[in-house]
């Protein structure tokens, strides 16, 4: 009964385990992530507003009885019916729908950019993840190591060399290792629930990151200033912006075509009853009347606040524009400093772990002929680990930064 306890439980730990590089988990986000979906939904919804507006207003239709009949020379008026079809100045249903159409590259812009922000922190909680399991990786590796120290030392004290503190102090770094070992399958289980709450799936999933671009440390192939160009050229929420003050042009346009005159064709149409007293030339025939109509914008205050308004938009969108390029730039000379610092110290810890292990079988050969103190010994080893660790950290930063 035991085993098939255990069997089951294989089996249900396999099927929601799962090792995934990051590209495959970004495309898992695209598709699952509810404020992405919300955001794709308002882009279709305002493209399908923009197309609405070039549809022009119903016509008029009218319906005339007079209650008390109405005499002319042809005969008595029985009814009558108009119909009136208006139309606005040249232009002004099309502007209306240019500028709704940027409204809806905006909302496609803002999408991209929180796509991005999404994207960002996938990424870094994925590395960190991945530091997770590295470092566990590591510190199971340094307990063998550990393990053998304690094999020399036992082999010491058999023979009267060394005293019993010595193995003793290498089991108690053990089980300091073993218990940090514990405590890193906590810190798994936080991000992990990061992960898949990011990607909109079941918390039960288990993801163990796989990507052989962190088995080296990230090589920035473009300059500070070509990223500079990009962002204030290429940045979804840059874009955005310049889709906002287009649209506001647009919206002008609008407002100006609309203060315009509009412009009304029609008819009238009676029905004429014959008379029956005389016999006139016509008698009877009914009344057919074109008409043309016309608006006049007199009143134009709406309008010239209408104008004002977008002007002041404009330049608030010009303001926000160029205090966001800004923080972008700030942003960017930072974490490039950061990743500058992560390679010098990546370097600095790959050549002072290669100069360490040296200086360790070093001591190792003196401890194990008693020319040496346990202590030197066993402190040059606790200084690898902690390089160890130190360098695979910064390894992963500059793929962060």
């Amino acid at each position: 009964m035991k085993n098939k306890l255990t069997i089951i439980f294989y089996i249900i730990w396999a099927s929601t385990t799962q090792a995934q590089p990051l590209d495959s988990l970004r495309e898992i986000l695209v598709q699952n992530n509810l404020e992405l979906r919300q955001l794709k939904n308002e882009v279709l919804m305002q493209t399908h507003q923009a197309k609405q507006v070039r549809q022009l207003s119903q016509p008029n239709l009218g319906l005339g009885i007079p209650i008390s009949p109405v005499e002319t020379r042809l005969g008595a008026q029985v009814f009558m019916i108009n119909a009136t079809q208006m139309f606005p100045w040249f232009g002004t249903l099309k502007s209306k729908e240019k500028s709704l159409f940027e409204l809806s590259k905006s909302t496609q812009q803002k999408l991209s950019a929180r796509q991005l922000e999404l994207d960002n922190q996938l990424k870094v909680n994925y590395y960190e993840l991945y530091w997770i399991y590295k470092k566990e990786d590591i510190l199971k590796k340094y307990i063998q190591l550990y393990q053998s120290i304690e094999q020399v030392a036992l082999s010491k004290i058999e023979s009267g060399q060394a005293s019993i503190s010595n193995a003793l102090r290498v089991q108690m770094k053990i089980r300091e290792i073993e218990q940090k070992i514990n405590a890193l399958q906590n810190e798994k289980t936080i991000y992990n629930a990061k992960i898949v709450n990011l990607l909109r799936i079941s918390f039960l999933k288990t993801i163990v990151p796989v990507d052989k671009k962190l088995t080296q440390h990230a090589i920035l192939s473009v300059s500070l200033n070509e990223i500079q160009d990009k962002i204030t050229s290429q940045h979804p929420a840059i874009k955005q912006i310049d889709n906002r003050i287009e649209a506001s042009r647009l919206r002008e346009t609008f407002y100006r075509k609309q203060n315009l005159p509009y412009f009304g064709v029609g008819v009238d149409y009676g029905f004429i009853q014959k008379r029956t007293d005389a016999s006139p030339v016509n008698n009877g025939k009914d009344v057919f009347i074109p008409k043309i109509r016309t608006s006049i914008p007199i009143y134009r205050k709406q309008y010239h606040h209408q104008k004002e308004a977008e002007y002041f938009k404009r330049n608030a969108l010009e303001y926000q524009k160029e205090n966001m390029i800004s923080d972008f730039i700030e942003k960017i000379i930072i974490e490039k400093n950061k990743y500058d610092n992560a390679i010098l110290n990546y370097t600095l810890f790959e050549q002072n772990i290669a100069d360490a292990n040296k200086v360790f079988e070093i001591l190792l050969a003196q401890y194990s002929s008693s020319q040496t103190n346990f202590d030197e010994l066993l402190l040059i080893q606790n200084q690898i680990l902690e390089l160890e660790l130190k360098k695979e950290r910064e390894k992963i930063n500059t793929h962060i930064y």
